[in-house]
């Protein structure tokens, strides 16, 4: 029962944070700055969770590949916005060695089911952190929070907020990660 009301706490936590960082703030935005080169540790935290699927789907297993992960949930507004231009960005490098990881935090799959249309479904990997394990291990501290790894497994670009991830930089950055060996 303990371990249950922590992780509700920290889901609090952070949606009561979330709203106050986005919405309530003085010139605040839905919306994050430029996508900027990570400057933390550049090896990312452990990632083991279930798919939709109830498929326990690992970070390591996407090796070779460039992934964009991407911690939200359906009750954040920024995250519902952004979400559209992560699936035009899927596509557009549909044939490329390029992934999303969706990673929902703590809600079930009922509630992503309804709020995903099957199109999204069927391109992302939805992961599902009912726990809070990765939200813990990743530190992350609002929602929208982003990470673009590299071919190598390698963290090379954080963002914290919405952003339209098919603009032309975002764009320009996932092809320079895909050209590198």
């Amino acid at each position: 029962m303990l371990k249950k009301t922590n992780t509700k706490f920290l889901f609090n936590y952070i949606y009561i944070f979330t709203v106050l960082f986005f919405i309530i703030l003085p010139g605040s935005n839905l919306w994050a700055g430029d996508l900027k080169p990570y400057k933390g540790e550049s090896k990312p935290p452990p990632l083991s969770l279930p798919d939709l699927s109830g498929t326990i789907r690992t970070l390591d297993s996407f090796k070779g590949k460039v992934v964009l992960i991407n911690f939200w949930a359906t009750w954040c507004p920024p995250c519902r916005i952004e979400m559209p231009s992560m699936w035009r960005l899927k596509n557009k490098f549909r044939d490329k060695p390029f992934e999303v990881l969706a990673v929902d935090m703590g809600e079930d799959k009922i509630t992503i089911t309804t709020f995903m249309p099957a199109k999204m479904e069927r391109d992302f990997v939805v992961l599902m952190d009912m726990e809070g394990k990765a939200l813990k291990d990743w530190k992350i501290f609002a929602f929208p929070t982003s990470f673009l790894i590299g071919k190598k497994g390698k963290i090379r670009y954080a963002l914290y907020g919405g952003y339209e991830w098919d603009g032309p930089e975002p764009v320009k950055v996932v092809q320079m990660l895909l050209s590198e060996k």
